[in-house]
Formats: structure tokens, C-alpha cells, sequence
């Protein structure tokens, strides 16, 4: 049987999945790639001070708002349900 591919999935694996990150980096992200345009950044700067912020593993308490009324809604896709762990795959995940 194919395993599923992620290229083709509606949600992306969370950044974490791929680095040891912060877990407000992943919060960030998900603020950055929502689906919804009016949920996300409305400025680059924005992005980039939040995205400073959760490197530091501070977040405002706005942003922590955001992400997880966005992440509620459209969770992270999950590298196991794949056969994939995490922080140890390089390999592009494909159909096979």
C-alpha cells in the first residue's frame, strides 16, 4: 500500500517535526501559513518580530491567542501517521 504523501496533504507537519525549535516557533508558523489570509501577518515585520520572539521562547499573549484558535481548527499534520518520526527525517516523504 502507498504511503500517504505530505505533498499532497491539506496541513503541513509542524516545524518542530524537522529541528529542535521552541514550541511558540511552531505557534508562529502556524500564524504565517493559515489558510485564512485575514488570520495571518498582516505585515512582514510583524512576522519577523514574532517569529524573533519565539526563537527566545517568548510569545505575546495575543499571538498565543491567534495560533491556537488556528491550530484548533487545523491542526498540524503528524510525521508518525506517515511511518515518519521526527527530528529524525531528512528524506522527503513520497508515494511509493
Amino acid at each position: 500500500m502507498p504511503e500517504p504523501s505530505l505533498q499532497n496533504s491539506s496541513t503541513p507537519p509542524r516545524p518542530a517535526a524537522f529541528a529542535e525549535l521552541p514550541p511558540e516557533v511552531d505557534k508562529v508558523m502556524a500564524i504565517a501559513m493559515c489558510k485564512t489570509p485575514a488570520l495571518r501577518f498582516s505585515k512582514a515585520a510583524e512576522f519577523a518580530n514574532a517569529l524573533r520572539d519565539a526563537t527566545n521562547g517568548q510569545l505575546d499573549d495575543e499571538n498565543l491567542r491567534r495560533a491556537k484558535a488556528i491550530l484548533a481548527k487545523t491542526p498540524w499534520n503528524r510525521l508518525t501517521e506517515f511511518g515518519v518520526t521526527a527530528r529524525n527525517s531528512s528524506q522527503r516523504i513520497t508515494n511509493r
